[in-house]
C-alpha cells in the first residue's frame, strides 16, 4: 500500500491553477516581445523620414553654394570696375602732380599744394574706403615672401580692420621681443665676462660648455626674430605701410651675421672675443630698440590723428615726431652707429690676416689653425661696417627730408600770408 501510495502520488496529473500561471506567464513574455520589436509599417516610416531629410538638406547646401558663387563673381566683377577706375585716377593724380610740380615756385598755387597732397592721402589709405592701391593689380612678391611662403601668396587684407591688427600684431611682437633681446644679452654678457675672469684667476668651474650653448641658442632665437620681423614688414608693406626700405635691408643683413656666427666654430678664440663685443652691442642695440618702440607708438598716433600720416603708415623711431624729441633721440642713434661702427672695424684689424694669407682657400687648413674662425669673425666684422654706414645714412636722410618738408612749410606760409593782403586790397579796389 506505502508503495502504491507513493507510485499513485507520482502518476498524479498537474493541477489546473498551475498550467493556467504558466500560460499567462508565457503569453505576457510574447507579447512583450511583440512590443520591443519595430513594427515594419514604422520602420519603413523612419527611414522614409531620414532619406527626406538627407535629401532637403543635399538641396539647401546646394542652393548655398550657388549663391556664394553668384556673390563671389559679382564682388570679382566689382573689383576689377574698382581696379581699372583706380588704377586710372592714380594716372591722372601722378600726371597732375608732375605739373604741379613744374610750376611749383608760383605762389599762387599754395591752395593746388594743399588739394593734391590731400587727395594723395585719401587714396592712400585717409578715407573711408581704406587704401586704394590694394585694388591695383598685386606686384611681385618680395624674395624673402617667395621663398618662404611661395610665389602666390596674398599678403593684402581686404577690410581696414584686418590691416589695422596687422600692424597693432607688429607693434606688440616688437615690444614684448624687444625686452628679451636685452634680457638674454645682457645675461649672456655677464656670463661670459665672469666665466673668462674665473678661466684667467682659477682654471676650473669657468661654465664655458654651457654658456656656448647658451650663446648658440640666444643666436637661434635672434634668426626667428630678425625673420620673422622681415616677414611682418613685408606683408606691412604690401598693405599700404610706407617706411625706409633700408630698416628692411638692415634685417636680412642681420639674418646674415647670425646665420655665420651659427656656423663658427665655439672654440675659437677670434669667435670668443668677437661673441663678447658683439653681445655688449646686442645690449645697447635692445636699449635703443626699447626707446624707438615707445617713441614710435606715442608719436606715431599722434601724426594720424593729426592727418600728417595714414593708418597704416609705419615709420623707424628717429624719423617721426617732433623735433625736440628726435633731438632727445639722435645722441643714442648716432652713438649707437659709432658703437657699431668701432665693433666692426677692431673685428676686421684683428683678422684681417687671416684673409691675406693662402692657407685654407683652396685645401683644408690645419687642425690647430684658427683660420675658419677668423675668417668668420672678419666677415661679420665686415657686414657690421656695412650695417653702421647704412643705417648713418638712412637718419641722414630723414633729417635732411624733414627739413626739406618743413621749409616747405614755412614757405607756403608765407606765400598765403603774402597772398591775403593783396586779395584784401583788390577786393576794397573792386568795392
Amino acid at each position: 500500500v506505502r508503495i502504491g501510495s507513493s507510485c499513485a502520488v507520482e502518476s498524479l496529473p498537474p493541477h489546473p491553477s498551475s498550467c493556467i500561471v504558466n500560460s499567462l506567464e508565457s503569453f505576457q513574455e510574447h507579447v512583450r516581445m511583440e512590443d520591443l520589436s519595430p513594427k515594419p509599417s514604422e520602420a519603413v516610416s523612419e527611414d522614409q523620414d531620414l532619406a527626406d531629410t538627407a535629401s532637403k538638406l543635399a538641396i539647401q547646401c546646394r542652393a548655398l553654394s550657388e549663391r556664394v558663387a553668384t556673390h563671389t563673381q559679382r564682388v570679382k566683377n566689382s573689383q576689377e570696375l574698382l581696379g581699372g577706375e583706380a588704377a586710372t585716377l592714380q594716372r591722372e593724380l601722378d600726371a597732375l602732380i608732375q605739373r604741379f610740380e613744374a610750376r611749383r615756385g608760383k605762389e599762387e598755387l599754395y591752395e593746388v599744394h594743399n588739394t593734391l597732397q590731400r587727395a594723395k592721402q585719401i587714396f592712400e589709405g585717409s578715407g573711408p574706403g581704406d587704401d586704394l592701391r590694394k585694388l591695383l593689380p598685386a606686384g611681385r612678391n618680395p624674395l624673402i615672401i617667395r621663398l618662404l611662403l611661395g610665389k602666390t601668396t596674398c599678403l593684402t587684407a581686404q577690410d581696414r580692420s584686418g590691416s589695422i591688427k596687422i600692424k597693432e600684431e607688429y607693434y606688440n611682437f616688437k615690444d614684448t621681443n624687444a625686452v628679451w633681446f636685452v634680457v638674454f644679452s645682457a645675461v649672456l654678457l655677464a656670463a661670459h665676462k665672469l666665466s673668462s675672469r674665473r678661466l684667467q684667476m682659477t682654471g676650473k668651474l669657468s661654465l664655458q660648455p654651457p654658456i656656448k650653448v647658451g650663446v648658440q641658442l640666444y643666436l637661434c632665437w635672434l634668426m626667428y626674430f630678425y625673420v620673422a620681423l622681415s616677414l611682418r614688414e613685408n606683408v606691412l608693406k604690401a598693405n599700404g605701410s610706407k617706411f625706409r626700405a633700408w630698416w628692411i635691408h638692415h634685417h636680412y643683413y642681420s639674418i646674415g651675421i647670425v646665420l655665420i656666427m651659427l656656423v663658427l666654430p665655439v672654440d675659437s678664440p677670434a669667435v670668443n672675443q668677437h661673441c663678447e663685443r658683439f653681445l655688449s652691442w646686442c645690449v645697447c642695440q635692445g636699449v635703443i630698440m626699447m626707446m624707438q618702440n615707445r617713441y614710435q607708438r606715442r608719436r606715431m598716433y599722434t601724426r594720424i590723428a593729426l592727418g600728417k600720416n595714414s593708418n597704416m603708415d609705419i615709420v623707424a623711431g628717429e624719423s617721426s615726431g617732433t623735433s625736440g624729441q628726435l633731438l632727445m633721440l639722435l645722441p643714442f642713434l648716432f652713438g649707437l652707429q659709432v658703437l657699431q661702427m668701432y665693433v666692426g672695424l677692431t673685428v676686421i684689424f684683428e683678422t684681417k690676416h687671416s684673409i691675406l694669407i693662402s692657407e685654407g682657400w683652396l685645401e683644408m687648413e690645419e687642425h690647430t689653425s684658427d683660420l675658419r674662425g677668423s675668417r668668420g669673425a672678419c666677415l661679420c666684422g665686415a657686414l657690421f661696417v656695412r650695417m653702421a654706414v647704412g643705417n648713418f645714412l638712412a637718419l641722414v636722410g630723414t633729417l635732411v627730408s624733414k627739413r626739406q618738408y618743413r621749409l616747405a612749410a614755412l614757405s607756403r606760409s608765407h606765400s598765403r600770408q603774402a597772398l591775403t593782403p593783396n586779395n584784401g586790397s583788390s577786393s576794397s579796389k573792386a568795392e
